[in-house]
């Protein structure tokens, strides 16, 4: 368990770190966010790093598992990063609970957690419009990462990379 706690930790730090890039990123190229083009395009790109950090934590540690597992120092657990990023996911659901719990409050404080939910969930800037209609629906933005995280370990654990299978294609 202490594992799964550890992997957690360090999904979510890299997850903490791809929001952070992102956020950082959206501030150097603001102006091109009047043009919906960007601004899809953006989304994608970040999007992708808000998955791939996690899925690449996870990605290592699947892979020194299987090693570990191989000479009998740990049992094989399936699960390790999908239970990793629902515990990384956590703080953001918490964050999310406390949105919608203080939205019904009053106006400074719901101004305030939604200008950070909307930093902290800024990689789906596209789709807020429809989440913020439904706040309950904010909890969505939490399936990528976890299943990054999980999607992760499994290739890893199997010695899949798909960074490999994507840039070193086989020649016929």
């Amino acid at each position: 368990m202490k594992d799964v706690f550890k992997l957690a930790v360090k999904v979510f730090s890299y997850t903490f770190i791809a929001i952070f890039c992102v956020f950082l990123f959206s501030l150097a190229l603001s102006a091109m966010f009047e043009r919906k083009f960007f601004m899809i395009l953006f989304s994608v790109i970040a999007i992708f790093s808000v998955v791939s950090l996690p899925y690449l934590a996870a990605w290592r540690q699947g892979r020194r598992d299987e090693n570990l597992v191989k000479v009998g120092h740990i049992k094989k657990s399936s699960f390790k990063g999908l239970f990793a990023g629902l515990i990384a996911a956590v703080p953001s659901a918490a964050l999310i609970t406390a949105f919608l719990v203080i939205g019904s409050g009053e106006e400074m404080y719901k101004v305030i957690y939604e200008a950070v939910v909307r930093i902290w969930f800024f990689a789906f800037a596209i789709s807020f419009d429809m989440f913020f209609k439904t706040p309950a629906l904010l909890y969505c933005y939490l399936i990528p990462p976890i299943l990054g995280a999980g999607l992760g370990y499994i290739l890893g654990y199997k010695e899949i990379s798909l960074t490999e299978k994507i840039i070193y294609k086989k020649s016929k």
